[in-house]
């Protein structure tokens, strides 16, 4: 979405009477409509605006691993793999990943992780190279 211009509001485009209580709630409104104009020109992103944590990895044997979640007053909703390629020479590949949070330690484990393929599902073979996104 992008705004055609960003509002500008003025005390002086009112009456004597509205102006006293506008110019001081106008202050407030100015920067913030400034604001909301920035993120819709920039768009809402992963690192500045939602809850999340992006980590990679490189494995050629999967095990079960866990990472920490740094938010205190949010849990995950999601995590899921966000990049992935296969092999040496990095073709790209689907997978999917099983995933629980512990709340008392705050950490992320990845229990199990599939490759989606044309015609089937199966257990990671080989060398993979992801990056898994958590996010509220």
């Amino acid at each position: 979405m992008k705004l055609s211009s960003v509002p500008n509001l003025r005390s002086e485009d009112f009456g004597a009477d509205e102006q006293a209580f506008t110019s001081k709630l106008f202050v407030q409104l100015n920067p913030f409509i400034q604001a909301v104009n920035q993120v819709f020109l920039q768009n809402v992103d992963f690192n500045d605006n939602i809850k999340s944590v992006v980590k990679d990895y490189d494995i050629t044997t999967f095990q079960s691993f866990s990472f920490t979640w740094p938010f205190t007053d949010a849990v995950p909703a999601e995590v899921r793999v966000i990049k992935a390629v296969k092999g040496t020479s990095q073709v790209p590949t689907i997978l999917l990943c099983a995933w629980s949070f512990d709340k008392t330690t705050r950490a992320i484990t990845v229990h199990k992780m599939v490759e989606v393929g044309d015609s089937s599902v199966s257990p990671l073979s080989g060398r993979y190279m992801f990056s898994l996104r958590a996010v509220v």
